[in-house]
């Protein structure tokens, strides 16, 4: 994922903060979804492989409808930051939708996996969402802040996510200040209100 370079200036440290800020609703709506699918899902626990058989399912459904939402979400990290403007807002929106719902489908019917790789495809392609509607935000500002600062709500590793970040979109030195500022933002606001404490 290599958006397009910027020039750092200081009103951007302060869009990196309010990025961390936005993503909150995000991995507030992430918990909802996971939550609501896995009281659904209970009945089922004690039938794993019909439990598995209806999520496979499911979640191929879900592919064949948008193929984006499949795996990792790694692959269509290229397709949702090169094609922005192509796929346009509400497409993008959709795909950073359908795959929260498919991750917290996946977690809720009891796949192996983790949430991590399929939150950075939500931030980046919410991230080029922000920048088509914001295009005084510079796409790799709002990509890579994004990508961070989502699953940084989530799981306590703001530090460690940023710098993955950071890696895979190949910022300059200059440019990782409102990615650790937006992943430190998104982390210390969704845990200091305990949005998420008391998940495991």
């Amino acid at each position: 994922v290599q958006p397009p370079e910027y020039d750092l200036h200081i009103w951007n440290i302060a869009q990196g903060i309010l990025l961390g800020i936005i993503a909150l609703p995000v991995a507030v709506l992430f918990g909802l979804l996971f939550r609501l699918l896995s009281r659904l899902v209970s009945p089922l626990n004690s039938q794993p492989i019909l439990r598995g058989t209806l999520g496979g399912l499911v979640l191929g459904l879900l592919g064949m409808a948008l193929p984006l939402t499949l795996f990792l979400g790694t692959d269509g990290l290229a397709t949702t930051t090169q094609q922005a403007a192509e796929i346009g807002v509400d497409l993008l929106i959709v795909f950073a939708l359908a795959k929260l719902l498919a991750l917290s489908g996946a977690l809720s019917f009891g796949f192996i996996g983790g949430p991590i790789f399929p939150l950075l495809f939500v931030g980046a392609t919410l991230g080029s969402a922000i920048n088509l509607v914001f295009p005084q935000i510079p796409q790799g500002l709002a990509v890579a802040c994004m990508m961070a600062a989502v699953p940084a709500a989530i799981v306590p590793n703001p530090l460690t996510l940023a710098v993955i970040v950071i890696v895979v979109v190949g910022l300059s030195p200059t440019n990782m200040i409102p990615v650790v500022l937006a992943s430190l933002t998104a982390y210390s606001v969704a845990h200091g209100l305990g949005l998420f404490a008391g998940d495991g």
